[in-house]
């Protein structure tokens, strides 16, 4: 006699043992992901320091989490069912008004995946790559998972460093301009003059600084309709064992808040009420 799991252990159909990937370049060396449907299109691609920047163009910051999210998807990116073995033969897949059109560039080169319509009575969607020979299927959460704006995508912290990492901060608002340092454990305000500060109340405006995100991104690149060209506020914060630098100005309109970071070519809207706690904790220090 033989255990029972011997036998069920071989008895497998042609799709439990074939190569079920979807996608066959290695999801983390791409290049380049471009994504159209439906009007709407995009494209992310690696900058030369190694990191996903959106090219609108120009190109942006892209948020680092959404786009892990993604290169997530396709690294694990497999078939749920085979429709037709050859694509060459495909039926009423709904490919040729594709519901999501994706082209992904690496160093092993470029695969486009097509996503065609629903299958009947079920949460996958047809389709097929270019490198690839069947017609199949893919769990409709990837087609919504891909389905974003450009607003989707792109950074929303001004500020990337980590309170407890940072050595220096430099503030100008219209009632004056401030430099802290730290030294020891010790942060010491060194202009306009020299004194001891209160460490907790520095990292409560180190955090209120970290917390600055954008709420929207506004249309059009004239950083002087938004008041960015010579902007009333300006935030310098170095940090890390590299003293890594990173500017943030911002100004205020009206109701509205605008900010960007210095290397940023486009604005980002904040609340209205986004430097109001910054104000009020550099005012306690």
């Amino acid at each position: 006699t033989l255990s029972s799991y011997l036998k069920s252990g071989l008895e497998k159909k042609l799709f439990d043992v074939r190569d079920r990937r979807a996608l066959t370049l290695d999801a983390d060396q791409l290049q380049k992901i471009s994504v159209q449907y439906k009007g709407t299109s995009w494209t992310l691609q690696k900058n030369p320091e190694g990191v996903w920047d959106l090219a609108l163009p120009p190109a942006v910051r892209a948020d680092r989490f959404t786009i892990d999210g993604l290169v997530s998807q396709l690294r694990g990116l497999n078939m749920q069912t085979i429709a037709e073995e050859d694509k060459k033969k495909n039926g009423d897949y709904g490919l040729n008004a594709p519901e999501l059109h994706l082209e992904l560039t690496g160093g092993d080169g470029t695969q486009t995946i097509v996503v065609g319509k629903k299958e009947k009575d079920q949460e996958r969607y047809f389709a097929i790559n270019s490198g690839l020979a069947p017609v199949f299927t893919l769990n409709s959460d990837f087609v919504t998972q891909f389905k974003k704006n450009s607003a989707d995508l792109r950074e929303k912290d001004l500020f990337a460093f980590s309170a407890f990492d940072a050595k220096r901060l430099e503030v100008d608002t219209p009632k004056g301009h401030w430099a802290f340092e730290q030294q020891g454990n010790k942060w010491k305000e060194t202009a306009p003059k020299s004194k001891n500060v209160n460490s907790d109340k520095m990292d409560t405006l180190l955090t209120h600084l970290r917390d600055l995100r954008a709420d929207s991104f506004p249309k059009g690149g004239n950083l002087a309709d938004f008041g960015l060209t010579k902007p009333a506020y300006r935030f310098k914060v170095q940090s890390g064992g590299k003293n890594t630098t990173e500017t943030v100005e911002a100004a205020k309109s009206g109701d509205h808040v605008y900010a960007r970071r210095s290397t940023d070519p486009l604005p980002s809207e904040l609340s209205k009420t986004a430097l109001d706690d910054v104000e009020k904790s550099l005012g306690e220090l």
